[in-house]
């Protein structure tokens, strides 16, 4: 007998059994299928991958509806998708291998590792401020969310050599508050992370990246770019009323906003079957069971 939590908070999964029993993995898939569709269905989605595993074993990824509305091309099960702010987890990934080689204190303040000349030490109500690496993490630093479309302009870099070239539109900004009172919610924050990775590391954010999705077997994510062929590579969509209304090509998102350079708040790419793996390894590796050697 296998016993599955199905739950998607959109609210349409009354008319299943949140804590069903099922006699077979056959099943479970059978329920989930109609799940994801009904989801589709009613959010407008134009396609989708689904996916998951049992006790460490991806056992289903399945593709549904089309990634190419206007040349009729389905959802392949290794499409490769924008990650968009899950970008940040696979980001504090790394930063957990720093933790476990000693590389980096948390506590630590920031210009620990950045020079003032990068990044200006901060006032806030005309008192100096301190902030720290988790503050910055936490979101509870005082940087500023990043808005849009008001900050397209940052976001026009065609060529990104590294994340730490993305710092400098946002240096001299005024703190939001006092470092680690409120919590403001910022991109900014985690391009800091980047540049911070890769003062530690000697070494540019996406070669280390890299590195580690080698180690994670997790070969379908990449930091994107905007020259690269990805295959299976899906079009974007937006609903015209936001929410509701009709589907149309995404044309601002897809082909003038660069996240070059945006990678670990948000530029990552990758497939449901790497997300999958990277949610196995985070789960085996909290549990203690995963070889150390694996994932530093």
């Amino acid at each position: 007998m296998i016993r599955f939590l199905i739950g998607v908070d959109n609210g349409f999964t009354e008319d299943f059994d949140s804590h069903a029993k099922y006699d077979t993995i056959d099943d479970v898939i059978r329920d989930a299928r109609i799940l994801v569709k009904t989801f589709m269905v009613q959010n407008s989605v134009p396609g989708a991958v689904v996916g998951f595993s049992i006790n460490g074993t991806t056992v289903w990824t399945e593709g549904f509806g089309y990634t190419d509305i206007e040349n009729n091309v389905s959802t392949h099960k290794d499409s490769v998708w924008r990650l968009a702010s899950i970008s940040k987890s696979l980001t504090s990934a790394l930063v957990g291998q720093l933790m476990d080689r000693h590389l980096i204190d948390l506590n630590a303040e920031i210009h620990k590792y950045l020079s003032q000349d990068f990044y200006p030490f901060k006032t806030f109500n005309g008192s100096a401020v301190n902030i720290t690496v988790r503050e910055v993490m936490s979101h509870t630093a005082g940087l500023r969310v990043s808005v849009f479309p008001d900050d397209f302009d940052k976001y026009l870099i065609r060529r990104a050599d590294n994340v730490s070239q993305t710092i400098k539109p946002f240096k001299d900004v005024d703190l939001l508050s006092k470092p680690g009172t409120a919590f403001n919610y910022s991109n900014y924050g985690y391009q800091m992370v980047g540049a911070i990775i890769e003062s530690i590391l000697h070494n540019t954010y996406e070669n280390e990246m890299r590195k580690m999705f080698s180690k994670l077997h997790m070969y379908s994510t990449f930091a994107e770019r905007r020259e690269a062929i990805y295959k299976h590579r899906p079009q974007y969509y937006q609903l015209s009323n936001e929410t509701s209304g009709t589907l149309q090509k995404c044309e601002l998102l897809d082909e003038l906003v660069s996240y070059e350079g945006n990678w670990p708040s948000g530029g990552l790419i990758s497939t449901a079957a790497d997300m999958v793996n990277f949610g196995n390894v985070m789960i085996a590796a909290y549990k203690g069971i995963l070889p150390h050697c694996e994932y530093t």
